[in-house]
């Protein structure tokens, strides 16, 4: 088994680590193992920016790394849609909303997501939604369609609605949306929540 694997195999040991502090310990010798194994691809930028991303704080300088290192993965790498995807989920993480719904919007052709991890697609999809809504964005149609395609999903797809529970929170109390659409948007939340 090569490198990259054995190191991606150790990730998911980890990411079952309940303890905050041991989890990041582990996540940066993943990142020094890249580093020592010269692994210097677009393989292990990824695997780099993703332990990075994990990470339970992020310094200045590590915001920096996980920017470089998820945006350097390259469009030839296998690796390269699942870049992208955790790329547009630090933007959003960093209220970076357009940025962030830039990229969400490159992943639309990801059909690997839509096909194979239909909740993974669902929770993009409602990261897209939540971007436009926190813009400003008129987006009753997007928000009808997200509506629909979460409400056929079967429930084992679905995803919690943390993000866009935030987001109702958030844009309740700055009037940014229409009355209407905002009482939507709540008895959604409050039916699949």
């Amino acid at each position: 088994m090569d490198t990259i694997r054995l190191l991606w195999k150790k990730v998911d040991e980890i990411e079952s680590i309940q303890d905050v502090t041991k989890r990041d310990i582990e996540l940066k010798k993943i990142v020094a193992s890249v580093d020592k194994n010269k692994i210097d691809s677009s393989e292990g930028n990824y695997l780099k920016g993703y332990c990075l991303y994990n990470l339970s704080n992020w310094t200045d300088e590590i915001k920096n790394q996980i920017r470089c290192l998820l945006s350097d993965v390259g469009k030839t790498s296998r690796s390269y849609w699942w870049a992208r995807q955790y790329l547009a989920y630090y933007f959003f993480d960093e209220k970076n909303y357009k940025t962030s719904l830039r990229e969400l919007e490159k992943l639309g052709g990801f059909h690997e997501l839509k096909n194979n991890q239909y909740w993974r697609y669902l929770k993009n999809q409602e990261l897209i939604l939540c971007c436009k809504i926190y813009l400003g964005l008129n987006e009753k149609e997007k928000m009808q369609e997200f509506f629909d395609e979460y409400a056929s999903s079967d429930d084992f797809e679905r995803a919690k609605l943390t993000e866009l529970s935030n987001c109702y929170m958030s844009i309740n109390k700055t009037e940014k949306m229409d009355a209407n659409e905002l009482k939507k948007l709540k008895i959604f939340i409050d039916k699949y929540n």
